[in-house]
């Protein structure tokens, strides 16, 4: 009995089985009732479980109205075993009802705990996606960065501000770039240019350090940085965005670590300028050195040989030079060193080569000239520097050169020949008194 009792499906057979049979009863015995009867129970059914007041009101409503049945028909026991069914009925019908509300509540608790739990798992997806999104941003700048890096290192100036325009326009890709020298009617420009310090402008109506009228209508947050060398300006960049707070700090860190890479590469490239200059060029006069002068001299003879022009070799040497030394000291020694070579590098042409071949020893390589214009050329330096003045302590002095001249290949087919051939006629100009010009 308590198995079934306690089957919600086997209480509602039961209550079907006992309604009827009541309906039976009350329908034989009082038609009104068939009719009335089965309103109760259906009322008292269909109530939730805790509205105790109107049930009470059901049961006792259904009592009264058997009662007066029973009072009216004199049919005491059919009324009260009907009245009984009615009750058993209802309560058998409203357990099972019980049951299967709470069954739903506890169905529909599980379901909302598994909505929340599903909305939290969707939240934790999309929490993920966007921290895959923002990892996969960042490997995707932690690329560009390198590969500017690897990239700037190896590029002139003009290429080295191409890169980083290349680099910063990857990044922000939906934003204007510019990188300018020129800052004039450029206000932000030109406070970036003075202080080289970078800016960000996450709002340009708003920021109070500039005025709202130095920005366009697309100039609605900003990066302007300053690319320089050794502390001096050579460009600007600026990163612009038609949308309000669209730079965050981090953009700028980013935009100012490529702007000072791109300022430190510039920088080695002018050391390295520098550094090959020193190599090339002799720390006093600025001419070539003795080491240029041979591998510009093997080049022209592999030129001339090609080409069948004809150049000419001209080696001077400053006349008395140890006694002028010895007379006036070696800081007027350098003087007159460096006033002779720029002489002899004004008078020369683009396309000569001027060295300083050793001590007071210099060196001319001439393309396309012969003996004859050699001579002309060498004459004319010679005379030029007999007549340039020095001043040491109140004393006026001049210097003089003898010059030797080589042809090749009317000459020399070799270096070597080359330059023994205009040593030896430099050698027979100070034999014959100095301050003149061998060519034969």
């Amino acid at each position: 009995m308590q198995d079934i009792l306690n089957s919600k499906y086997k209480r509602n057979f039961i209550a079907i089985i006992f309604f009827f049979i009541n309906s039976i009863f009350i329908y034989k015995y009082n038609a009104i009732s068939a009719y009335l009867y089965p309103i109760f129970v259906l009322s008292l059914i269909l109530l939730k479980e805790n509205d105790y007041e109107a049930k009470f009101i059901i049961i006792f409503g259904s009592f009264i109205w058997t009662a007066s049945l029973i009072y009216i028909s004199h049919i005491f026991t059919v009324h009260l075993i009907n009245f009984i069914f009615l009750c058993a009925s209802a309560y058998l019908f409203h357990r099972a009802n019980s049951e299967i509300r709470k069954e739903k509540e506890l169905i529909e608790s599980k379901i909302s705990i598994s909505l929340v739990k599903l909305k939290n798992l969707e939240n934790d997806i999309d929490s993920y996606k966007k921290h895959l999104n923002q990892l996969k941003n960042r490997l995707s700048i932690n690329q560009i960065l390198m590969s500017t890096f690897k990239n700037i290192q190896q590029n002139s100036i003009e290429a080295t501000l191409s890169e980083v325009y290349n680099s910063l326009k990857k990044i922000f890709d939906d934003c204007e770039l510019i990188i300018k020298s020129d800052i004039h009617n450029d206000y932000l420009a030109a406070y970036v240019y003075q202080t080289k310090i970078p800016v960000l402008i996450k709002n340009s109506k708003e920021d109070s350090r500039f005025k709202n009228d130095i920005f366009s209508e697309n100039e609605r947050s900003l990066i302007a940085l300053p690319i320089s060398s050794f502390n001096i300006p050579i460009g600007i960049v600026k990163v612009i965005s038609q949308k309000e707070e669209r730079f965050s700090q981090r953009d700028l860190n980013i935009s100012e670590l490529i702007a000072t890479t791109a300022s430190i590469s510039i920088e080695n490239l002018s050391l390295f300028a520098k550094i090959n200059e020193l190599a090339m060029k002799d720390a006093l006069t600025s001419l070539f050195t003795h080491r240029v002068f041979q591998d510009k001299l093997d080049m022209e003879i592999l030129t001339s040989a090609r080409t069948k022009i004809p150049f000419s070799l001209i080696i001077a040497d400053i006349d008395h030079f140890k006694k002028y030394n010895d007379t006036y000291g070696h800081q007027a020694g350098d003087e007159v060193l460096k006033k002779t070579a720029m002489l002899f590098s004004s008078m020369a042409r683009e396309i000569d080569t001027v060295a300083r071949y050793g001590g007071e020893e210099f060196a001319f390589i001439l393309p396309g000239y012969n003996l004859t214009e050699s001579y002309k050329f060498a004459e004319n330096i010679r005379q030029n520097l007999s007549r340039l003045t020095f001043n040491f302590n109140g004393i006026t002095t001049t210097v003089t050169a003898s010059f030797g001249i080589s042809e090749f290949p009317k000459d020399a087919l070799i270096k070597s020949q080359l330059i023994r051939l205009a040593d030896e006629r430099l050698y027979k100009a100070k034999k014959s008194g100095r301050n003149r010009v061998v060519y034969e």
